[in-house]
């Protein structure tokens, strides 16, 4: 049974790609205008092969490492977008500069999440040793603290989670000088 565009349509395909055609013609704009240098694949493969050497050093370092680094590539790599975008040149200088900038973002981000979590947590703990003395004869005053400070911890990390999206809604897009 061959595949033809008719038989694509009847089992339900989105869109055929024209039989004479070849996918070398499409315009990048199909693609949303993103697309992939020879120097981003080699910068990919380098980070990978960091990231792998690390991993055998110390798998800690890596996976923090990695949860650190990777969020400041991401928003360098839209800066970079943002720079094409205005025509303005974004050399290995000010790559570097704009990827220090955002490492100190995240870094920034996760300091705040962190004592949001803290703050929330010890609080929760204080009020869960209050009530606890408050309400038992103190059998259950530390069952009480125990529950508080696990609850704590659960409201620490929804705070947390919210003090990253509040910092990532505004902080995220890197300033790009107007031409």
């Amino acid at each position: 049974m061959s595949t033809t565009d008719s038989n694509l349509k009847e089992m339900g395909a989105a869109e055929a790609v024209p039989a004479n055609s070849q996918l070398g013609n499409y315009p990048a704009s199909l693609a949303g205008g993103a697309t992939i240098s020879l120097r981003c694949l080699f910068q990919i493969v380098t980070g990978c092969a960091v990231f792998f050497a690390i991993l055998r050093f110390s798998p800690i370092i890596a996976i923090v490492g990695t949860v650190f680094i990777a969020p400041a590539i991401i928003r360098t790599g839209l800066a970079a977008e943002r720079y094409q975008l205005e025509g303005l040149p974004f050399g290995l200088k000010r790559r570097f500069i704009v990827f220090l900038e955002s490492l100190s973002v995240v870094l920034l981000t996760a300091i705040f999440a962190g004592s949001v979590f803290l703050v929330i947590s010890c609080l929760f703990g204080i009020l869960g040793m209050l009530f606890g003395s408050a309400v038992s004869n103190g059998d259950l005053s530390f069952d009480v603290a125990v529950v508080g400070t696990a609850g704590g911890m659960i409201w620490g990390m929804a705070g947390a989670l919210l003090a990253i999206g509040y910092s990532a809604y505004s902080t995220w897009m890197p300033d790009v000088p107007k031409r």
